[in-house]
Protein backbone atom coordinates (compact mmCIF):
# COMPACT_ATOMS: atom_id res chain seq x y z
CA UNK A 1 0.00 0.00 0.00
CA UNK A 2 2.91 2.11 1.00
CA UNK A 3 4.53 1.70 -2.44
CA UNK A 4 1.34 2.30 -4.54
CA UNK A 5 1.03 5.60 -2.31
CA UNK A 6 4.67 6.68 -3.41
CA UNK A 7 3.94 5.77 -6.98
CA UNK A 8 0.93 7.92 -7.06
CA UNK A 9 2.61 11.03 -5.32
CA UNK A 10 5.86 10.41 -7.90
CA UNK A 11 3.46 10.46 -10.33
CA UNK A 12 1.56 13.50 -9.56
CA UNK A 13 4.49 15.09 -9.04
CA UNK A 14 5.87 14.82 -12.36
CA UNK A 15 2.33 15.71 -13.95
CA UNK A 16 2.26 18.57 -11.40
CA UNK A 17 5.90 19.77 -12.91
CA UNK A 18 4.86 19.26 -16.44
CA UNK A 19 1.78 21.24 -15.73
CA UNK A 20 3.38 23.73 -13.91
CA UNK A 21 5.58 23.86 -17.43
CA UNK A 22 3.09 24.37 -19.50
CA UNK A 23 1.36 27.31 -17.18
CA UNK A 24 4.45 28.68 -17.03
CA UNK A 25 4.65 28.65 -20.89
CA UNK A 26 0.50 30.07 -20.84
CA UNK A 27 1.03 32.75 -18.69
CA UNK A 28 4.43 34.06 -20.31
CA UNK A 29 3.01 33.83 -23.43
CA UNK A 30 -0.18 36.37 -22.52
CA UNK A 31 2.17 38.48 -21.08
CA UNK A 32 3.76 38.68 -24.27
CA UNK A 33 0.71 39.36 -25.73
CA UNK A 34 -0.39 41.78 -23.22
CA UNK A 35 2.84 43.69 -23.91
CA UNK A 36 2.43 43.58 -27.58
CA UNK A 37 -0.94 44.54 -27.61
CA UNK A 38 -0.85 47.82 -25.49
CA UNK A 39 1.40 49.91 -27.58
CA UNK A 40 0.35 48.10 -31.14
CA UNK A 41 -1.01 49.85 -34.67
CA UNK A 42 -4.30 49.02 -35.75
CA UNK A 43 -5.34 47.96 -39.27
CA UNK A 44 -3.30 44.89 -39.00
CA UNK A 45 -4.32 40.77 -39.72
CA UNK A 46 -0.77 39.82 -37.36
CA UNK A 47 -2.39 42.40 -34.79
CA UNK A 48 -5.66 40.77 -34.81
CA UNK A 49 -4.54 37.49 -34.95
CA UNK A 50 -2.34 38.41 -31.43
CA UNK A 51 -6.43 39.60 -30.09
CA UNK A 52 -7.76 36.56 -30.90
CA UNK A 53 -4.61 34.58 -29.17
CA UNK A 54 -5.07 36.52 -26.49
CA UNK A 55 -8.70 35.88 -25.86
CA UNK A 56 -8.33 31.95 -26.27
CA UNK A 57 -5.30 32.03 -23.74
CA UNK A 58 -7.51 34.11 -21.34
CA UNK A 59 -10.87 31.67 -21.81
CA UNK A 60 -8.41 28.58 -21.20
CA UNK A 61 -7.10 29.85 -18.30
CA UNK A 62 -10.35 30.98 -16.65
CA UNK A 63 -12.06 27.10 -17.79
CA UNK A 64 -8.84 25.41 -15.82
CA UNK A 65 -9.58 26.81 -12.76
CA UNK A 66 -12.43 24.72 -11.75
CA UNK A 67 -10.42 21.44 -13.18
CA UNK A 68 -8.33 18.64 -11.43
CA UNK A 69 -4.61 18.26 -12.18
CA UNK A 70 -5.05 15.69 -15.04
CA UNK A 71 -7.56 17.70 -16.54
CA UNK A 72 -5.39 21.09 -16.39
CA UNK A 73 -2.80 19.02 -17.80
CA UNK A 74 -4.61 17.62 -20.57
CA UNK A 75 -6.29 21.21 -21.68
CA UNK A 76 -2.83 22.72 -21.59
CA UNK A 77 -1.29 19.75 -23.53
CA UNK A 78 -3.33 20.46 -26.53
CA UNK A 79 -2.16 24.23 -27.15
CA UNK A 80 0.43 24.96 -29.54
CA UNK A 81 3.16 27.09 -27.65
CA UNK A 82 5.05 27.25 -31.19
CA UNK A 83 2.02 29.38 -32.37
CA UNK A 84 4.08 32.47 -31.55
CA UNK A 85 7.32 31.89 -33.62
CA UNK A 86 5.25 30.46 -36.67
CA UNK A 87 3.35 33.68 -36.57
CA UNK A 88 6.79 35.77 -36.40
CA UNK A 89 8.33 33.82 -39.04
CA UNK A 90 5.43 34.23 -41.39
CA UNK A 91 5.49 37.83 -40.18
CA UNK A 92 9.12 38.01 -41.31
CA UNK A 93 8.52 36.89 -44.95
CA UNK A 94 5.49 39.11 -45.51
CA UNK A 95 6.59 41.90 -44.19
CA UNK A 96 10.18 41.53 -46.27
CA UNK A 97 7.96 41.36 -49.39
CA UNK A 98 5.32 44.22 -48.83
CA UNK A 99 8.45 46.26 -47.87
CA UNK A 100 10.35 45.58 -51.34
CA UNK A 101 7.16 45.84 -53.24
CA UNK A 102 6.49 49.31 -51.70
CA UNK A 103 10.33 50.54 -52.20
CA UNK A 104 9.63 49.94 -56.01
CA UNK A 105 6.85 51.41 -55.47
CA UNK A 106 8.44 54.68 -54.29
CA UNK A 107 11.34 54.44 -56.48
CA UNK A 108 8.71 54.79 -59.64
CA UNK A 109 6.95 57.47 -57.44
CA UNK A 110 10.08 59.45 -58.56
CA UNK A 111 12.26 59.07 -55.43
CA UNK A 112 15.67 57.94 -55.57
CA UNK A 113 16.60 58.64 -51.47
CA UNK A 114 16.42 56.04 -48.47
CA UNK A 115 14.21 58.02 -46.07
CA UNK A 116 14.19 58.09 -42.58
CA UNK A 117 11.07 55.04 -42.48
CA UNK A 118 13.00 52.77 -44.62
CA UNK A 119 15.47 52.19 -42.11
CA UNK A 120 13.35 52.31 -39.15
CA UNK A 121 11.67 49.30 -40.67
CA UNK A 122 15.33 47.40 -41.69
CA UNK A 123 16.30 48.13 -37.94
CA UNK A 124 12.78 46.55 -36.25
CA UNK A 125 13.52 43.44 -38.86
CA UNK A 126 16.96 43.22 -37.49
CA UNK A 127 15.31 43.01 -34.42
CA UNK A 128 12.91 40.63 -34.89
CA UNK A 129 15.45 38.42 -36.39
CA UNK A 130 17.75 38.93 -33.37
CA UNK A 131 14.67 37.42 -31.10
CA UNK A 132 11.47 36.28 -31.78
CA UNK A 133 9.29 37.96 -29.43
CA UNK A 134 5.93 39.23 -30.24
CA UNK A 135 6.24 42.54 -29.07
CA UNK A 136 9.12 43.07 -31.94
CA UNK A 137 6.41 41.98 -34.25
CA UNK A 138 3.94 44.67 -33.12
CA UNK A 139 7.06 46.97 -33.47
CA UNK A 140 7.85 45.64 -37.45
CA UNK A 141 4.08 45.97 -38.16
CA UNK A 142 3.85 49.36 -37.34
CA UNK A 143 7.48 50.35 -38.57
CA UNK A 144 5.82 48.83 -42.37
CA UNK A 145 2.50 50.78 -41.72
CA UNK A 146 4.62 54.11 -41.99
CA UNK A 147 6.50 52.86 -45.09
CA UNK A 148 2.87 52.47 -46.52
CA UNK A 149 1.58 55.77 -45.23
CA UNK A 150 5.32 57.63 -47.08
CA UNK A 151 4.75 55.34 -49.90
CA UNK A 152 0.75 56.23 -50.41
CA UNK A 153 1.56 60.32 -49.67
CA UNK A 154 4.69 59.90 -52.10
CA UNK A 155 2.82 58.56 -55.01
CA UNK A 156 -0.30 60.79 -54.74
CA UNK A 157 2.09 63.38 -54.83
CA UNK A 158 3.91 62.11 -58.09
CA UNK A 159 0.05 61.57 -59.60
CA UNK A 160 -0.48 65.68 -59.16
CA UNK A 161 2.59 66.33 -60.05
CA UNK A 162 2.11 64.37 -63.52
CA UNK A 163 -0.64 65.91 -64.07
CA UNK A 164 0.07 69.06 -63.69
CA UNK A 165 3.21 68.23 -66.10
CA UNK A 166 0.35 66.68 -68.42
CA UNK A 167 -1.38 70.15 -68.67
CA UNK A 168 1.96 71.92 -69.12
CA UNK A 169 2.56 69.43 -72.18
CA UNK A 170 -0.89 69.76 -73.46
CA UNK A 171 -0.91 73.29 -73.94
CA UNK A 172 2.68 73.66 -75.44
CA UNK A 173 1.70 70.53 -77.73
CA UNK A 174 -1.63 72.33 -78.63
CA UNK A 175 0.38 75.85 -79.34
CA UNK A 176 3.57 74.38 -81.14
CA UNK A 177 1.13 73.00 -83.54
CA UNK A 178 -0.65 75.15 -84.24
CA UNK A 179 2.09 77.26 -84.65
CA UNK A 180 3.62 75.13 -86.60
CA UNK A 181 0.51 75.33 -89.08
CA UNK A 182 1.30 78.80 -89.39
CA UNK A 183 4.81 78.26 -90.06
CA UNK A 184 4.69 75.83 -92.82
CA UNK A 185 2.61 77.64 -94.64
CA UNK A 186 5.07 80.30 -94.39
CA UNK A 187 7.37 78.25 -95.53
CA UNK A 188 5.49 77.08 -98.74
CA UNK A 189 4.93 80.30 -99.09
CA UNK A 190 8.29 80.87 -99.35
CA UNK A 191 9.75 78.23 -101.89
CA UNK A 192 12.30 79.77 -104.50
CA UNK A 193 12.61 83.13 -102.68
CA UNK A 194 14.99 84.16 -100.37
CA UNK A 195 13.18 83.50 -97.33
CA UNK A 196 12.55 80.10 -97.60
CA UNK A 197 16.16 79.83 -96.42
CA UNK A 198 15.16 80.78 -92.80
CA UNK A 199 12.95 77.76 -92.66
CA UNK A 200 15.47 75.25 -91.38
CA UNK A 201 12.73 73.49 -89.10
CA UNK A 202 11.11 70.61 -91.03
CA UNK A 203 7.40 69.11 -89.72
CA UNK A 204 9.01 65.86 -89.28
CA UNK A 205 11.44 67.38 -86.58
CA UNK A 206 9.09 69.23 -84.70
CA UNK A 207 6.51 66.36 -84.77
CA UNK A 208 8.70 63.85 -83.16
CA UNK A 209 10.40 66.56 -80.64
CA UNK A 210 6.16 66.46 -79.79
CA UNK A 211 5.94 62.68 -79.64
CA UNK A 212 9.50 62.57 -77.90
CA UNK A 213 8.22 64.87 -75.29
CA UNK A 214 4.96 62.89 -73.95
CA UNK A 215 6.53 59.77 -74.32
CA UNK A 216 9.30 60.82 -71.80
CA UNK A 217 6.44 61.88 -69.54
CA UNK A 218 5.82 58.69 -68.55
CA UNK A 219 9.31 57.56 -68.26
CA UNK A 220 11.56 59.81 -66.91
CA UNK A 221 10.63 63.20 -65.40
CA UNK A 222 14.46 64.59 -66.45
CA UNK A 223 14.01 63.41 -69.99
CA UNK A 224 10.80 65.23 -70.21
CA UNK A 225 12.24 68.30 -68.66
CA UNK A 226 15.05 68.44 -71.03
CA UNK A 227 13.05 67.36 -74.06
CA UNK A 228 9.81 70.12 -73.49
CA UNK A 229 12.78 72.64 -72.83
CA UNK A 230 13.97 71.81 -76.21
CA UNK A 231 10.09 71.67 -77.73
CA UNK A 232 9.74 75.07 -75.87
CA UNK A 233 12.63 76.61 -78.21
CA UNK A 234 11.91 75.06 -81.09
CA UNK A 235 8.70 76.58 -80.85
CA UNK A 236 10.45 80.11 -79.57
CA UNK A 237 12.35 79.93 -82.88
CA UNK A 238 9.61 79.26 -85.33
CA UNK A 239 7.67 82.22 -83.56
CA UNK A 240 10.76 84.44 -83.62
CA UNK A 241 10.90 83.77 -87.73
CA UNK A 242 7.33 84.49 -87.83
CA UNK A 243 7.73 87.81 -85.96
CA UNK A 244 10.95 88.77 -87.90
CA UNK A 245 8.67 88.30 -91.16
CA UNK A 246 6.12 90.24 -89.58
CA UNK A 247 8.21 93.09 -88.70
CA UNK A 248 9.85 92.88 -92.52
CA UNK A 249 6.59 92.78 -93.77
CA UNK A 250 4.81 96.27 -91.73
CA UNK A 251 8.07 97.56 -92.58
CA UNK A 252 7.70 96.97 -96.41
CA UNK A 253 4.28 98.12 -96.68
CA UNK A 254 5.18 101.46 -95.15
CA UNK A 255 7.78 102.13 -97.49
CA UNK A 256 5.36 101.08 -100.66
CA UNK A 257 2.88 103.40 -98.71
CA UNK A 258 5.22 106.28 -99.10
CA UNK A 259 6.13 105.10 -102.50
CA UNK A 260 2.89 105.29 -103.84
CA UNK A 261 2.55 108.60 -102.37
CA UNK A 262 5.58 110.10 -103.98
CA UNK A 263 4.76 108.65 -107.40
CA UNK A 264 1.19 109.40 -107.98
CA UNK A 265 0.26 106.26 -109.51
CA UNK A 266 -3.65 105.40 -110.08
CA UNK A 267 -6.01 103.31 -107.87
CA UNK A 268 -5.16 100.08 -109.16
CA UNK A 269 -2.00 100.46 -107.20
CA UNK A 270 -3.42 101.26 -104.29
CA UNK A 271 -6.06 98.31 -104.28
CA UNK A 272 -3.11 95.98 -104.71
CA UNK A 273 -0.96 97.64 -101.85
CA UNK A 274 -4.52 97.18 -99.29
CA UNK A 275 -5.00 93.45 -100.39
CA UNK A 276 -0.84 93.28 -99.46
CA UNK A 277 -1.81 94.45 -95.91
CA UNK A 278 -4.85 92.48 -95.91
CA UNK A 279 -2.10 89.33 -96.48
CA UNK A 280 -0.23 90.75 -93.75
CA UNK A 281 -3.24 91.22 -91.30
CA UNK A 282 -3.95 87.67 -91.58
CA UNK A 283 -0.62 86.54 -91.16
CA UNK A 284 0.37 85.61 -94.49
CA UNK A 285 3.94 87.91 -94.20
CA UNK A 286 5.58 86.12 -97.07
CA UNK A 287 3.06 86.70 -99.70
CA UNK A 288 2.70 90.38 -98.69
CA UNK A 289 6.27 90.66 -98.89
CA UNK A 290 6.19 89.10 -102.30
CA UNK A 291 3.44 91.11 -103.13
CA UNK A 292 4.64 94.60 -102.17
CA UNK A 293 7.89 93.73 -103.98
CA UNK A 294 6.10 93.08 -107.04
CA UNK A 295 4.21 96.83 -106.27
CA UNK A 296 7.42 98.86 -105.71
CA UNK A 297 8.97 97.31 -108.61
CA UNK A 298 5.74 98.44 -111.03
CA UNK A 299 6.07 102.09 -109.75
CA UNK A 300 9.74 102.13 -110.43
CA UNK A 301 9.83 101.02 -113.69
CA UNK A 302 6.88 103.67 -114.56
CA UNK A 303 8.73 106.20 -112.76
CA UNK A 304 11.84 106.30 -115.43
CA UNK A 305 10.81 109.46 -116.92
CA UNK A 306 10.40 111.40 -113.41
CA UNK A 307 14.10 112.57 -112.47
CA UNK A 308 12.62 113.57 -109.10
CA UNK A 309 10.44 110.71 -108.83
CA UNK A 310 13.63 108.64 -109.98
CA UNK A 311 15.56 109.87 -106.99
CA UNK A 312 13.09 109.06 -104.43
CA UNK A 313 12.42 105.41 -105.85
CA UNK A 314 15.83 104.45 -105.70
CA UNK A 315 15.99 105.73 -102.38
CA UNK A 316 13.18 104.16 -101.07
CA UNK A 317 13.60 100.99 -102.53
CA UNK A 318 17.96 101.02 -101.44
CA UNK A 319 15.54 100.98 -98.10
CA UNK A 320 13.75 98.02 -98.66
CA UNK A 321 16.48 96.21 -100.10
CA UNK A 322 18.44 96.94 -96.54
CA UNK A 323 14.99 95.90 -94.42
CA UNK A 324 15.26 92.59 -96.09
CA UNK A 325 18.71 92.48 -96.36
CA UNK A 326 19.53 93.05 -92.56
CA UNK A 327 16.18 90.30 -91.84
CA UNK A 328 18.20 87.60 -93.67
CA UNK A 329 21.68 87.94 -92.14
CA UNK A 330 20.00 87.79 -88.96
CA UNK A 331 18.40 84.57 -89.87
CA UNK A 332 21.47 82.61 -91.87
CA UNK A 333 24.62 83.15 -93.47
CA UNK A 334 25.16 86.38 -96.08
CA UNK A 335 23.55 85.19 -99.72
CA UNK A 336 23.44 87.05 -102.73
CA UNK A 337 19.85 88.27 -103.20
CA UNK A 338 17.21 87.35 -105.81
CA UNK A 339 14.48 88.95 -106.70
CA UNK A 340 11.39 87.33 -104.88
CA UNK A 341 8.58 86.32 -107.66
CA UNK A 342 5.88 88.04 -108.31
CA UNK A 343 2.59 87.57 -106.78
CA UNK A 344 1.08 86.07 -109.59
CA UNK A 345 3.67 83.65 -109.41
CA UNK A 346 2.10 81.86 -106.30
Amino acid sequence: MKVLLEKKNKETAKLQEKFNDLNKKLVSELEELSSALSNAPYNSSFIDKLGARKDELEKVSQEIENMNLSEKFDVLQQIDFKWPSKELNNLKKSSYKEYNDMKERFYEAGNDSTPTEFLLFENSLHQLESGPRLEYGAELVRALQEVANLVKSQEEKYQDEKRSLELVFEKLESETTSLLDIYLRQASAAKGTDYSSIFTLTEKKVTSLIKEAGDSLEKNRGLFSSKTKELNDTKQKMQDILNDLESESAAKLSLVDSLYRESRKDGKTLEKISLARKMHESGDYVNSLRATSQISTEIEEESNDDSGAILILGITALAVLAAIAVFIVRQQKPKELRKLKKITDF
